[in-house]
């Protein structure tokens, strides 16, 4: 039997609907957690990433970097410290150009 299923009735809140609590609960104790070592090795690894898109993004074309990156042009000088949002915006935002291009000129070009 699987830990994500249960025989046992739902438990009732006071207004009479099933709590959702205890299974929350016993959900999250089946859950393993991060090592400390996994941890540490995700989030340094996570912080490798984000400086390597921010290298990416400093390295684009200046009319390609003018759409991707729009209002957030010093963005990528923060390097590993973009905030996530904007990265992923930027992602999107080179993935659509890319499209738009035909996929030349995206990751390399003469910088203006």
């Amino acid at each position: 039997m699987s830990c994500c299923v249960t025989t046992d009735p739902p438990e009732q809140s006071a207004g009479g609907a099933p709590s959702l609590l205890p299974i929350y609960l016993r959900e999250m104790g089946a859950t393993r957690l991060l090592h400390v070592d996994e941890e540490l090795r995700l989030a340094q690894r996570l912080r490798n990433d984000r400086s390597r898109l921010a290298s990416v993004a400093r390295r684009l074309p200046a009319a390609c970097r003018a759409q991707v990156l729009g209002d957030d042009r010093r963005g990528p000088d923060a390097r590993w410290r973009w905030p996530f949002d904007r990265g992923d915006r930027f992602c999107e935002r080179t993935r659509r150009y890319g499209s738009r291009a035909g996929g030349r000129g995206v990751a390399r070009g003469p910088e203006a």
